[in-house]
């Protein structure tokens, strides 16, 4: 029957008919206000629910109707009276247990409200949802439903309304853009992970697979589709419907409590957000809705109308307005709110003023001030290292997801803040001896990593170190020879770079120049095999990678082998240094400068150099860089260069002329052993903050204590938990 009309109505007709049904559903929402300003939990005249009020308030808004409307005002009211003593709305009335859809759907209807009018109070009920929220959300993933004493386990549902709703916060609070900004990265991460390979989510990791479910998230996180594969989740959704009756419900049943996911509603929602549907499909999507629709309300099942259903229904409606031409027709998930003009009727006491939110906030929406690199080395990996990497990771994550909106509540709103990186920095020895096994434990942690930047393997940037050459292999370049070939050979114009080499013990030694350049084949191996797409030249001259993120982030990295004459030899079965002293090849050095330079805009961009030896000499010892080449660097404008190898954090500054210095940070050993650090230097590492409004830097030097497993600030300038860079012509 619902088919047969659907398929007779021309599309002024099906308008028509959309909009009669929302208005219906509206009207029904202040027809069952309650005396008390809340909406019904379930029927009419049922107890006010707070979940049920915010989530038919979203409705409201998506359907047209502004949420400035003094029954709505006051419907958002009474759920701002019913906040807990934790910051969270509870499940139903102040007292109960706060809930992450509770809080997550008042929030977004703040938001929204916010749009068309400020008003102080809600501006409060918002950071105070926001700031439960961002508190609340689980290690390393999303949302669970609520905080309960039973093993927490993040809900996909759950997850999606408080990515939507901590997105939308965001432009009212600025100074919350990055833990922001982290939170949503490691949700929206977490969910990519939980994406089953046919397409589908479940109710939680590893659930069983639901249409519902996997709707809602296609159907409400939009602004993130090319984050995640929607086309595999929309064919799983057309795969698992239902010819005559659509998509069946799912009851989610977190903690003990029971929660039905409309399928209809939310796997229609997800086919009109992401598909051009022909008119066949799109008119039955609107059967799916009519079937549940009995003028002048919306039933479940065999029951009276309820305010959960009509919410999701509601929101599908608007859906399909959006689709069949209707302007009033809002996203549930807005991508940037539209500004809006006050109304002049809403009083909100006397803190009515216009609304707040300026054209220049909205770019919160996406983007966030300060740029983060994650700066991190020396991470030795081995067969036999102390520490695994499920224990490496856990540690890194553990100060990256845990500590870090923690340190941030010490900072004052001018301080750079601890941030989910946008860069990862890996400067050197990632393995221990250079074998493939350990190559192949580096790659399987460096992986782990990328979720972090959205698995996006250009954001990580790659150098050998010292204990990435194979010195098997370096070995067989050198043969016997004598101190006369030591002393006629012809002289070059670079130091470091003989031919034949006197060892300590005075014996002399040639290199094979062809058999030399392999000694770094197992490190290729390893690069070409996590990019892909990438290629680790052996030809000393060609040894530099260039990452251009000039359009996303602003910025170009370069990395560097500083690996270039470090030579051994092996004598009498034994392995013998001939040089240690650590070089770049100048070559490479120009060679990766000129080619920089071609990129547009490369002369506004913040440039930063990677390798892995430091610039001063650490207990009188001779292997490290030697710092004049970096001349070339600091005269083709790069504003610092990073670096490992010292197992400590160290500040250098490198000026060879009076006309502008250029910083060298060292990073600290993520997981070198005990005996290989400094003394009583623990594991460490740097989260560098670049202000993008400034171009200043500022760098986070983190260490971890041992004894009690937890992260706290190195190094500490004029009280402050970190140090600016200083480039007195940046």
């Amino acid at each position: 029957m619902e088919l047969e009309l659907a398929n007779a109505l021309s599309q002024d007709e099906k308008r028509q008919l959309l909009s009669s049904m929302m208005v219906a559903c509206v009207r029904w929402l202040h027809n069952v206000q309650n005396p008390d300003s809340g909406l019904p939990s379930e029927h009419e005249g049922s107890r006010s629910c707070t979940w049920t009020t915010s989530g038919l308030l979203w409705a409201a808004w998506c359907a047209g109707t502004s949420l400035a409307e003094p029954n709505l005002r006051r419907a958002l009211g009474w759920v701002s009276s019913n906040i807990n003593n934790d910051g969270g709305i509870p499940i139903v009335v102040k007292g109960d247990h706060s809930i992450t859809d509770a809080t997550a759907q008042t929030a977004i209807a703040c938001s929204l409200l916010l749009i068309d009018v400020s008003c102080d109070k809600t501006v409060q009920t918002l950071r105070s949802c926001l700031r439960w929220l961002l508190d609340k959300r689980l290690t390393k993933s999303g949302w669970n439903w609520r905080q309960s004493p039973e093993p927490s386990r993040a809900r996909t549902a759950s997850t999606v309304f408080a990515l939507v709703a901590v997105r939308l916060a965001s432009i009212n609070f600025p100074d919350l853009a990055d833990e922001i900004a982290m939170a949503e990265n490691q949700a929206v991460n977490w969910l990519r992970e939980t994406q089953h390979r046919t397409g589908g989510w479940g109710s939680y990791a590893g659930g069983p697979l639901q249409p519902a479910i996997t709707g809602l998230v296609c159907g409400l996180l939009h602004p993130w589709k090319d984050l995640f594969d929607f086309d595999a989740a929309i064919r799983f959704i057309r795969e698992t419907r239902i010819e005559s009756n659509g998509w069946p419900d799912t009851i989610d049943r977190p903690t003990n409590h029971t929660v039905t996911r409309i399928g209809n509603a939310y796997c229609s929602l997800a086919l009109l957000e992401h598909s051009a549907l022909e008119s066949w499909e799109s008119n039955l999507l609107l059967t799916y809705v009519l079937s549940a629709f009995e003028y002048p309300r919306f039933r479940y099942g065999s029951s009276e109308m309820f305010s959960w259903p009509t919410r999701d229904y509601l929101i599908t409606l608007t859906a399909m307005g959006r689709h069949c031409g209707i302007d009033t027709c809002r996203p549930a998930m807005p991508s940037i709110p539209p500004l809006a003009t006050p109304h002049s009727s809403d009083k909100c006491g006397d803190d009515v003023t216009a609304s707040p939110i300026a054209p220049a906030l909205l770019k919160h929406m996406t983007t966030k001030r300060y740029l983060h690199i994650l700066h991190i080395s020396d991470i030795h990996r081995a067969v036999d290292a102390p520490t695994s990497n499920v224990s490496l990771l856990g540690k890194l994550l553990d100060d990256i997801t845990l500590r870090y909106s923690m340190d941030n509540r010490a900072l004052d709103l001018a301080d750079p803040p601890l941030s989910s990186p946008d860069l990862i920095v890996i400067s050197g020895d990632v393995t221990q001896r250079a074998t493939p096994e350990e190559f192949s434990i580096a790659r399987d942690f460096v992986e782990r990593l990328l979720f972090l930047v959205n698995k996006d393997r250009n954001k990580v940037i790659l150098v050998p170190g010292n204990h990435d050459i194979n010195w098997d292999l370096a070995a067989r370049a050198y043969s016997p020879s004598s101190e006369g070939e030591f002393v006629n050979q012809r002289k070059q114009d670079e130091p470091y770079t003989q031919l034949v080499k006197r060892a300590p013990s005075g014996s002399y030694w040639r290199k094979d120049p062809n058999v030399y350049e392999l000694r770094l084949d197992p490190f290729k191996q390893f690069y070409e095999s996590f990019y892909g797409d990438r290629t680790f030249p052996l030809i000393r001259s060609e040894m530099y990678s260039i990452h251009d993120l000039s359009r996303e982030l602003n910025i170009v990295v370069i990395g560097f082998n500083s690996c270039d004459e470090i030579d051994a030899c092996r004598e009498s079965g034994k392995l013998v240094s001939l040089d240690r002293r650590a070089f770049i090849n100048t070559d490479a050095i120009y060679r990766a400068a000129q080619e920089a330079q071609q990129i547009d805009g490369f002369h506004h961009t913040i440039r930063i150099a990677v390798f892995h030896h430091n610039i001063t000499s650490l207990n009188h010892g001779d292997d490290f860089l030697d710092p004049k080449y970096l001349r070339i660097l600091k005269l083709q404008g790069f504003s610092f260069c990073v670096h490992g190898h010292a197992h400590t954090d160290s500040y250098d500054i490198f000026d060879a002329t009076t006309s502008r210095v250029m910083p060298v940070v060292g990073a600290g050993s993520l997981a070198a052993p005990y005996r290989d650090r400094p003394p009583a230097v623990p594991m460490g590492y740097n989260l560098i903050a670049i202000d993008k409004s400034n171009g200043k830097v500022y760098v986070h030097t983190r260490s971890h204590d041992e004894s009690n497993l937890t992260w706290a600030p190195r190094y500490q300038e004029s009280g402050k938990p970190f140090f600016k860079l200083d480039m007195n012509a940046v």
